[in-house]
């Protein structure tokens, strides 16, 4: 909590030009290209999402729609 404080703080008092400065200033890394094709592998071999079926789907909508039944509409 102290540190989210913190960051605030120390966020307010540098211009965005200064955070533009500093973070120019800083070396561009390159991953190694094992590590690249490492991780394409690893993506590849993830199970493919499979679809909801369509009742169920509807019905995970459902839950995200806040229903406002007191208001009239005429």
């Amino acid at each position: 909590m102290l540190n989210a404080q913190w960051n605030a703080i120390s966020a307010e008092m540098i211009s965005e030009d200064e955070i533009d400065d500093l973070f120019n200033q800083l070396d561009q890394l390159e991953p190694p290209p094992y590590l690249i094709s490492r991780i394409l592998t690893a993506v590849s071999l993830l199970p493919q999402p499979q679809p909801l079926p369509s009742s169920r789907l509807w019905s995970e909508l459902d839950s995200l729609i806040v229903w406002n039944d007191k208001k009239n509409l005429c």
